[in-house]
């Protein structure tokens, strides 16, 4: 990997603590201090803690944060040193190591680092660290190599994700956002909108060497990387759709109801009683009974997490949650192997993250149509239809029966053909198949033309009766939760994936690889606060002339 020169953090400041171990200072720029200046230098700053005179130096630190210093994080910290304390060095992360930050907090911002319990904190590292699962590596051998791991790594510095069941779970590892909210400039943006966000990360680690004539080299891994955002107006709009379909069905069943407009067009009907040649029938009035059943469509639009194509957003309309799985925001779907200092929540990518969350909402309305159509089509028309049946030369007493024409709507606009029945004696005037067989084609030429007319129209008319209800629900949440996204996360986090940069002066300088850099709040420029994760910075000796003596 070619060596890279910069004086800057990405998106941030560099840490305090890259300066006070690793930045090997001089009397003046270009100048090497002599054998004499080296040990006045040396007593002055106070050996290993100043660290500037060491010849090669490498440190692994799981969390780094702007402006907090060594001392600070030298739990989270291990490092060596050549001549000093050449090591190499191991060392676990686990819940003690944590407890010793408990206590220290954000600079400028004031949020906890790690919560204590009682007020939460930035990170949470969750099981991986209980288990001892996070470690650090440094080892220089001499003045011309150094090596530093930091992360799930071993004791030899190599990552390592075996000991992790699953190395993509993102709660292995979790930074909690929400309590910067209220740093944000963002028209619209209420606790109800939004009431927590939080970063959470699979399994992470970072190794570098350096060999000196070389360039250093990096590697990185980051398993998972998932934004997590809680809506309260998410979580309530199952309530507005609940009340919306139970709406709609209302509507529906009032359009197929007994004063509905098609009852109304079926009383409209001529009803001359139909000479059959053996019998005469005449028809009484014709009474429609239908039901749309719309539970189902219900439980349908709120069965799973809605998720986008490209598997970028998920929204779990049941609890409130959307989750952004960054993964997706990369080609190929997978965080490694990125080139060095990838932005993900670039501008662009922040707009496919707000599109799709309105898309996936918006998709409902269009669900709920497919799916009020799909019931509608399976629902059946049955019409009742009082008849008196008379032989025709009336020699017989007259039959009061009932007819009953069924079908459904899906077949009636397909073509398909009425099912009667009788119900009721026929006094042995005609036999029941014959009766029905002979009603069949005039009930046919009666019924159909008028049914699949009313039926088509309102099958038409199904986008708009669910854009009144289902889609005013929908867009009352679009239309401010839409705005809002974008700007959030535009000033609430920017995130680096595969951190590098190199510090110091010509000849001198520290390499340092993150796996993920991480800066809070940039909205607020210089005042903003970076935090690293894994982080391993190695430098050597490079002149050709030993070091003074």
């Amino acid at each position: 990997m070619a060596r890279r020169r910069s004086d800057r953090r990405p998106r941030g400041r560099v840490p305090a603590v890259l300066g006070a171990v690793l930045v090997l200072a001089v009397v003046a720029v270009g100048a090497r201090p002599t054998a004499a200046e080296w040990t006045d230098r040396a007593h002055a700053e106070g050996e290993l803690q100043a660290g500037w005179w060491a010849q090669a130096a490498a440190r692994a630190q799981l969390v780094e944060v702007d402006a907090l210093t060594l001392d600070t994080l030298d739990a989270v910290t291990t490092a060596a040193e050549y001549p000093r304390s050449p090591g190499p060095h191991t060392a676990a992360v686990d819940a003690d190591v944590l407890g010793r930050l408990l206590g220290l907090r954000l600079p400028g911002i004031g949020l906890p680092l790690i919560g204590d319990g009682t007020e939460p904190g930035l990170l949470d590292l969750g099981p991986a660290a209980g288990l001892g699962l996070l470690n650090g590596y440094a080892a220089t051998a001499d003045r011309t190599t150094a090596r530093a791991a930091s992360g799930t790594v071993t004791d030899d510095g190599a990552v390592d994700l075996s000991p992790v069941a699953d190395p993509a779970d993102t709660d292995l590892a979790r930074l909690s956002l929400t309590a910067l909210l209220a740093d944000l400039e963002v028209d619209g943006l209420t606790d109800r909108l939004v009431d927590d966000v939080s970063l959470g990360l699979g399994a992470l680690g970072t190794t570098a060497r350096w060999t000196a004539g070389g360039d250093p080299e990096a590697e990185y891994v980051l398993a998972g990387a998932e934004l997590r955002l809680h809506s309260p107006t998410v979580a309530g709009l199952v309530d507005e759709l609940r009340q919306a379909v139970a709406d709609l069905d209302g509507a529906l069943d009032t359009t197929l109801g007994p004063t509905g407009p098609l009852q109304q067009l079926l009383d409209g009907l001529s009803t001359t009683p139909l000479d059959l040649g053996l019998v005469s029938v005449d028809l009484g009035r014709l009474q429609l009974h239908a039901s749309v059943e719309l539970d189902a469509l219900l439980d349908g639009l709120l069965a799973g997490p809605l998720t986008s194509e490209d598997g970028l957003v998920s929204v779990d309309l049941t609890s409130g949650s959307v989750g952004v799985d960054l993964r997706s925001l990369v080609a190929g779907g997978d965080l490694n192997d990125l080139p060095p200092d990838t932005q993900l929540l670039t501008a662009d990518n922040i707009g496919r993250i707000a599109r799709a969350v309105t898309d996936l909402l918006d998709g409902l309305v269009t669900r709920a149509a497919a799916g009020v159509t799909a019931t509608l089509e399976e629902t059946h028309l049955l019409l009742r239809i009082p008849a008196a049946v008379e032989a025709l030369f009336g020699i017989l007493p007259v039959a009061h029966v009932t007819v009953l024409a069924d079908i459904g709507v899906g077949e009636l606009l397909s073509g398909g053909r009425l099912s009667l029945d009788v119900e009721g004696s026929l006094l042995g005037i005609i036999s029941l198949d014959a009766l029905v067989a002979l009603l069949l084609d005039p009930l046919t030429d009666l019924l159909v033309p008028l049914l699949t007319v009313a039926l088509g129209e309102l099958l038409d008319d199904v986008p708009t009766l669910v854009g009144d209800t289902v889609g005013a629900a929908v867009g009352a949440v679009t239309g401010t939760l839409g705005p809002v996204l974008e700007p959030l996360l535009t000033q609430l986090v920017s995130i680096t994936v595969n951190s590098q940069e190199v510090t110091g002066p010509a000849g001198e300088e520290t390499f340092t690889v993150r796996a993920l850099a991480v800066e809070l709040l940039p909205v607020l420029g210089s005042g903003s606060v970076t935090v690293g994760l894994a982080s391993s910075s190695v430098r050597v000796w490079q002149s050709a002339e030993p070091p003074p003596g």
